[in-house]
């Protein structure tokens, strides 16, 4: 990890290619991201944009097409099998947008959150210790012995954040996390994904496409057509903050993104007001840059 700017996870140039029969598909588009230390992130974009395929190159289920993956100074694309399997064991924390996903039907929520421990060879005495622990920081700490159809749907999701905990993970990966909730039992995950993330530093990115959760975190990512192409900072948090001051009006910051060849995109409703075509013309006045449609082409 870049210790002087506090990188914690780099992508450079990421692309990704599938192949559907004799169909080609590129899921990323040379696709720039970076994200701190102990950061909140959300990355958002219309289904089939390719959030969730960035999600699970940084998580290790899938490699890049072309680029780099650096996460805690891992080049994932250089990890062999069983170093990939000891990254995700140590290094990384999965919330699946299904709670079930993360979860054993025939095992009561202490004994889902004991089992990741178990794998990883920590004694009994410990594994209990522990998933007591967390089980009461998700507020469950009274239904230990239910199985997973015992549990709402929200109290399903708090033991699946609770078993993606369980190996005390720096980074916490979460696909949809609220996407099958209401907004009330939302806005409770969204709480306590903040709290894991102020008492334990955390690092936390979550893909969604939950509008409101613009309004909860201190940076949102936009990804279009497969690239990072626009972010907004909320100027009243800081990055190691979650939830917005009450005593402040929220001010937002919208960025077009440039990524390391130098390329951006317009914001599809500039393109249409200004009816750009396919080329543009900068110049520089009174040192700022402007972009200006080409009447030959507009």
């Amino acid at each position: 990890m870049n210790k002087e700017n506090n990188t914690y996870i780099l992508c450079e140039d990421i692309f990704k290619i599938y192949k559907i029969a004799e169909l080609e598909v590129v899921a990323l588009r040379g696709l720039d991201l970076e994200v701190n230390q102990g950061e909140v992130v959300a990355i958002v974009g219309a289904s089939g944009s390719g959030k969730s395929t960035l999600l699970n190159i940084i998580a290790g289920y899938d490699i890049p097409s072309a680029g780099k993956v650096e996460v805690a100074g891992n080049d994932l694309s250089k990890l062999t099998v069983k170093e990939v399997e000891s990254y995700r064991r140590s290094e990384i924390g999965f919330i699946w947008q299904q709670a079930v996903r993360n979860l054993f039907p025939y095992l009561t929520a202490q004994e889902n959150v004991e089992l990741p421990m178990l794998l990883s060879g920590i004694s009994s005495k410990q594994r209990k210790e522990h998933s007591l622990y967390l089980l009461n920081l998700v507020g469950l700490d009274h239904r230990l012995s239910h199985t997973p159809q015992k549990l709402s749907g929200g109290e399903q999701q708090r033991v699946a954040i609770a078993v993606a905990l369980a190996n005390q993970p720096k980074l916490l990966l979460a696909d949809e996390p609220t996407g099958e909730l209401d907004r009330k039992t939302a806005n409770t995950v969204l709480e306590l994904l903040n709290k894991l993330n102020s008492e334990l530093k955390t690092t936390l990115v979550i893909v969604t496409h939950d509008p409101e959760i613009m309004h909860q975190v201190p940076r949102v990512v936009t990804i279009r057509d497969g690239k990072a192409s626009s972010e907004i900072v909320n100027l009243n948090m800081t990055e190691k903050s979650f939830a917005p001051s009450p005593e402040k009006e929220t001010t937002y910051v919208n960025y077009t993104l440039l990524d390391r060849a130098g390329r951006m995109q317009i914001p599809r409703e500039y393109v249409q007001q200004f009816k750009i075509n396919q080329r543009v013309k900068l110049s520089v006045v009174n040192d700022h840059l402007v972009i200006m449609p080409d009447s030959e082409t507009s």
